[in-house]
């Protein structure tokens, strides 16, 4: 072993969390995000397998974002949206891995 975190078994269903710009300028995007985020039935939002988190418009408030989301228990963060906002988070995130929009 490398140190790294053992796999979760087969099955397992972890916690993942969307950072989306709800109230920046691009808050029509984030809502879209949001909309797609649900599709096919899946409830998003606390307690949900995919909690959605308003990553604004600064890398402040995405990292922010990113750190309720990890203390909320998420596994994975999905953005945020804005390529500075992305560093930053992923800056942030540690061991938690981040997928850039």
């Amino acid at each position: 072993m490398t140190g790294e975190p053992a796999l979760p078994p087969a099955g397992t269903v972890g916690r993942a969390a969307l950072l989306a710009p709800l109230s920046a300028p691009q808050a029509a995007i984030g809502q879209i995000m949001r909309s797609a985020a649900s599709l096919g039935g899946n409830d998003i939002g606390p307690g949900a397998e995919v909690a959605v988190y308003d990553s604004g418009g600064t890398e402040a408030i995405a990292v922010a974002a990113a750190r309720a989301a990890m203390a909320d228990g998420a596994q994975m963060l999905l953005g945020p949206l804005l390529s500075g906002q992305s560093r930053a988070v992923a800056a942030a995130a540690g061991r938690v891995p981040v997928v850039a929009l």
